[in-house]
């Protein structure tokens, strides 16, 4: 039990064979090829959520309470996000701060020392953290506008009718977990939501 509960979660999820799972992976092969398993996410009814692990062959995590709480329609929104993420190459995006911080880290390492060196590392460190939390939160926010455009092809929705539904999927989503905002690497609700809503 040393190990963050939603490692120990993540890690006692349980594949799903049930006709949700089956829909879901027919809405996910309209637009991959990438082979999709499904997972139940135990975590005792504690969160909602969804998340993707892996990449060549994905899977996607569902939290039990997710499951109890949301309609099939919220959850296919939600699964559009989760897709979203995996059209659009968005785990390669978030790495790319890390890789150009480790090459200015070993460039300074290599020409510069003493002070130079402490100044050098300090603002790379700080433009680091401060790119990865831009980088996830655009990313999330890319996400969304992928999800409203998917959800609107799949269901034949108008532009409109998409993004109050995923608006309303979203606040539902935040408003269950009892948050203003995921973690720090997702925008607050306030953020995710104010381009969609229509004056």
């Amino acid at each position: 039990d040393a190990l963050p509960i939603w490692i120990q979660w993540c890690s006692r999820s349980i594949e799903l064979a049930d006709d949700n799972a089956e829909r879901i992976k027919t809405i996910w092969g309209k637009y991959t090829r990438s082979r999709l398993k499904v997972s139940l996410w135990p975590t005792h009814c504690r969160k909602s959520n969804a998340l993707i692990a892996g990449f060549v062959h994905p899977n996607l995590l569902l939290t039990d309470r997710l499951l109890l709480r949301f309609t099939q329609r919220e959850v296919d929104f939600i699964v559009f996000h989760e897709l979203a993420h995996i059209l659009q190459r968005h785990a390669f995006v978030r790495i790319l701060p890390g890789m150009v911080a480790s090459v200015a880290m070993f460039a300074s390492i290599h020409f510069l020392s003493g002070f130079a060196l402490g100044v050098a590392c300090t603002l790379i460190a700080c433009l680091f953290a401060t790119s990865i939390v831009g980088t996830c939160w655009w990313t999330e926010l890319d996400a969304d506008r992928t999800a409203i455009r998917l959800a609107a092809e799949c269901f034949e929705l108008s532009t409109e009718e998409s993004c109050i539904q995923f608006s309303a999927v979203l606040e539902k989503l935040y408003r269950d977990n009892n948050q203003r905002r995921m973690s720090w690497s997702h925008p607050s609700i306030e953020q995710r939501v104010a381009p969609y809503r229509m004056s």
